[in-house]
């Protein structure tokens, strides 16, 4: 099976995406010549094409029973390991609810939400700094070695694939508003996780309303220490100090 990109379908950005420093896909996809539309105009110029197989990848939309069944195959990749992490935003949730591992899904798209048969996984390990924007980018690259891999299976006829344990799916919503900002009574640990969790994006705040861009653990810190500047906190959770790079703003910090 020679196989070929003859459409990219993906929505309007104003910029490159925006969880790590990788160009807009659609601006990639015309460099190497390949067709670019978007939206519900993109989707019905895929059905007319009757592709051997569509592969989708965080779409904003969820594509229809005829477009879906105009393929021959349709794969989604999920960043979780199904049937784990099941929904929107699994990059989140993974930090934070402090997972040591995580990795990329293939399977097949039904009518049911990542739900399909599995026809690859990979994992990954989650460090201890790690960040939404950096879990999101080795992630992406996770994934185009796992296309090439599945499009090889393919070729050569030896695809497998196996049902999800329902016993074991989990299900996780959108971010939730209120877990935007920080819990710093839930102690250090957890502080970490839920910051690193929303690092870049949408950003973690403080109740003032300061974004917090990022934290880093200090090693040494005078008792009872605490003082900001324009773009640094020092707070200390329980007994741990911790140095909070913020975006600029007055924040009150009381001991």
């Amino acid at each position: 099976m020679g196989c070929s990109p003859v459409l990219l379908v993906t929505r309007h950005e104003k910029g490159n995406f925006p969880y790590y420093p990788l160009p807009n896909i659609a601006t990639v996809a015309a460099e190497m010549g390949i067709p670019v539309s978007y939206g519900e105009e993109g989707e019905k110029k895929a059905q007319e094409l009757q592709p051997d197989i569509i592969i989708i990848g965080t779409y904003h939309r969820i594509l229809s029973a005829q477009l879906i069944t105009s393929a021959k195959y349709a794969f989604n990749l999920h960043p979780s390991l199904l049937p784990r992490y099941r929904g929107p935003c699994p990059f989140f949730w993974v930090l934070m609810n402090g997972e040591r591992e995580t990795g990329m899904t293939v399977h097949y798209i039904t009518d049911q939400f990542d739900e399909g048969d599995i026809v690859l996984q990979k994992k990954i390990p989650i460090l201890r700094d790690e960040t939404q924007g950096s879990l999101r980018e080795k992630l992406a690259i996770l994934s185009g070695e796992m296309v090439r891999e599945l499009l090889g299976s393919l070729a050569k006829g030896d695809l497998q694939a196996v049902k999800q344990d329902e016993a074991l799916a989990t299900y996780y919503p959108k971010i939730p508003d209120s877990l935007k900002y920080v819990d710093f009574t839930a102690g250090a640990e957890k502080a970490m996780q839920q910051i690193r969790a929303l690092t870049p994006w949408p950003g973690a705040m403080l109740e003032s309303g300061i974004k917090i861009k990022n934290i880093h653990e200090m090693h040494s810190c005078q008792p009872g220490l605490s003082f900001r500047t324009d773009e640094h906190i020092v707070v200390k959770i329980g007994s741990t100090p911790f140095l909070l790079d913020v975006d600029r703003g007055s924040v009150e910090i009381k001991e």
